[in-house]
């Protein structure tokens, strides 16, 4: 089997890159899982791969899910499209759109082509990392089930933490 070894750079924060392998017959969905987890962001949001040329521009569009985007062709789905079915030439360009608020943008290029891939590459996919992704949310964006774990919720809290407090004024103290 065979299997393809791409390069994914954060557009904003060019010294995040990961090399990670896919399997040809590996799907979108299967890619669009592997970049979120290098990067550390969860897969909550929407998502869209465009092929793309030399210069970066958008081309056809690969969705996460129908999402009735603008296109002269129909837009295939992630989990309908294999890897080989997109990347037929070495050094194939595709742009990631991620989460389209923040619009996370990741360029995408195929770097080389593993010819019987041995079990060594598929149990490691990401075969090189550089840099610090920066945090998919700020503190004040964290979803509830995302919070810093130094910092109390309503459910670290409770009536019996107050026990001990004395909240009685003191007349000699006014």
């Amino acid at each position: 089997m065979n299997a393809l070894k791409l390069r994914v750079q954060l557009e904003e924060y060019g010294n995040a890159l990961r090399d990670i392998i896919m399997l040809n017959d590996e799907t979108f969905y299967d890619f669009f899982k592997k970049i979120l987890a290098a990067f550390n962001f969860d897969d909550t949001k929407e998502a869209v791969f465009y092929k793309s040329n030399e210069f970066w521009q958008k081309g056809k569009i690969i969705s996460l899910d129908d999402y009735k985007l603008k296109s002269p062709v129909p837009n295939l789905l992630m989990k309908d499209t294999f890897m080989d079915d997109i990347f037929k030439h070495p050094f194939q360009k595709l742009l990631f759109e991620y989460d389209f608020k923040k619009q996370w943008v990741f360029h995408i290029e195929l770097i080389g082509v593993i010819k019987d891939i041995s079990k060594e590459h598929l149990e490691k996919r990401i075969v090189f990392s550089k840099g610090k992704p920066p945090a998919q949310y700020r503190q004040d964006e964290l979803p509830q089930n995302k919070l810093d774990d130094n910092q109390p919720t309503e459910t670290d809290i409770d009536d019996d933490d107050f026990d001990d407090l004395d909240l009685t004024e003191d007349k000699d103290d006014v």
